[in-house]
């Protein structure tokens, strides 16, 4: 049971940044079209800030020893 949770929150996740990647090309395509409105343009930052949240955690726990 608690395998099949892992797996679905594995799966989720995946989904989640799939989708977020969407949204960010979708929200750069409008920036080259137009002005981002203030919810457009406060969303494609904090997207930016997570990407790179992410990535540097998952380095620093790929660099410590007991992950």
């Amino acid at each position: 049971m608690v395998n099949l949770l892992e797996n679905l929150f594995d799966i989720s996740i995946s989904i989640l940044f799939l989708s977020t990647i969407v949204y960010l090309l979708q929200l750069k395509k409008a920036k080259r079209a137009r002005k981002l409105s203030s919810m457009e343009h406060f969303m494609y930052i904090v997207i930016r800030l997570t990407y790179f949240t992410a990535a540097s955690s998952y380095v620093l726990l790929l660099l410590d020893k007991h992950y």
